[in-house]
Formats: structure tokens, sequence, C-alpha cells
């Protein structure tokens, strides 16, 4: 396969600096208000600190699920995990597209390919066309998940 990808200071990079930034920005605060709900649970920002460092995007749901059951009501619990869920999702997509292949597809309008590999097949396990409307759809995606989690923190959505 040939890849085709522009200079960093190319013109056709720059319509993806601003979304994949807010994506990034989004994911940050996502895990933020994570952090916010461990931080409310355990009562010491330590120990949310070192929480928080050991859960993964593929983990997310468990983790919580341990750390959040003694202290949520099961319908609450519930509905916390629906986020994380969202959020695992939400990562997955975001890991791929930060850590993936890219290459510039000069056929398909200006939009970016990005691939995975799997690490035990060793194939290609994921193709997706990143444009910057997926990128700030992405960003938005974050930011509604964020603003739910935070009410499982008992602190206004960050705006």
């Amino acid at each position: 396969m040939t890849v085709i990808f522009p200079h960093l200071n190319d013109e056709k990079l720059a319509p993806f600096l601003a979304p994949f930034g807010r994506m990034m920005f989004g994911y940050g605060r996502a895990m933020v208000a994570l952090r916010e709900v461990a931080l409310m649970v355990l009562s010491d920002e330590e120990k949310a600190v070192r929480f928080m460092l050991r859960v993964k995007s593929h983990i997310i749901v468990e983790k919580f699920h341990e750390l959040c059951t003694p202290t949520f009501a099961p319908d609450q619990l519930n509905e916390f995990l629906g986020y994380c869920e969202k959020l695992a999702e939400l990562n997955h997509r975001r890991n791929m597209i930060v850590h993936g292949e890219w290459w510039f597809d000069v056929f398909e309008r200006g939009s970016f390919v990005v691939r995975d590999w799997d690490r035990d097949e060793g194939g290609p396990v994921h193709d997706e066309t990143v444009t910057p409307e997926s990128l700030d759809l992405l960003a938005g995606e974050y930011d509604e998940v964020s603003s739910n989690i935070d009410m499982f923190s008992y602190r206004p959505n960050a705006d």
C-alpha cells in the first residue's frame, strides 16, 4: 500500500487541527470527570489518582463497577455504568485515531484513513475515514458523556 502523507505544514492538514484538539480536550475532560467520581467515592485525591492509573479503556466499566457498587444505589449504578460503557466505546475510537496508522487519501476529498493492527494476528483490524466533521462529532460525544458523568460526582456540570 502506498502511504501518502503531506508535510506537517501542508495546508491540507489545517482543517483537522482544531477538531483533533477538541477531541483530545474532550477525552481529557471525560477522564477528569471519572477521576472526580473516584474522588467522591474514595474521599482522597491521592487514592483517586492511583485508582485512575489502573483504569484502561477496556476495563472502565469493570473498575468503576467494583469501586461504586458499595456507594451507589442499584439504579444509579446502572445509569453511571451505561455512561462508562459509552466512554469506553469513545475511547476505543479515539485510541484507533490517535495510535493507529494514518494516511492521507487524495481520492476521498482530502480525508485521512486510519487503521490499527491486531497485535496477536498481525493484520489490520479497523479502517476508519477521519474527517474534520467526524472529529468534531467525537468531541461532542465526549462532551455529552462527560456532562452525564459529572452528575455522579455531585458537582455542577463543567461548561
